[in-house]
């Protein structure tokens, strides 16, 4: 996984190619549980699309998916943080590995 901050849309617009299925995190979008997330990096993993993007703040930027964590308004900081907790929780889920105590 890398993580690449970019500070205007057009410089991230020339950072992705046509092989990345991009999701845009939105307030708008989509609320998926934990184990929802899980299965949907598990189906792209085996459609054979392992280069996912995930788009935080740069809502002009084309997209495939749109997905929510909250439709609360969150700092950038705030949203970063919780998708990186997400992953790790959908990984945990996949290996069939407790995620919380």
């Amino acid at each position: 996984m890398q993580l690449h901050y970019i500070k205007n849309e057009e410089s991230l617009s020339k950072k992705l190619s046509d092989k990345h299925y991009k999701v845009f995190i939105s307030t708008k979008g989509k609320i998926i549980s934990s184990e929802d997330l899980a299965d949907k990096i598990n189906h792209l993993g085996v459609t054979g699309q392992s280069d996912v993007s995930l788009i935080i703040g740069a809502d002009s930027v084309p997209h495939d998916e749109v997905l929510s964590i909250s439709p609360m308004e969150m700092d950038l900081g705030l949203i970063t943080t919780i998708i990186f907790e997400q992953i790790y929780r959908a990984y945990r889920i996949l290996n069939n590995e407790p995620y919380h105590k």
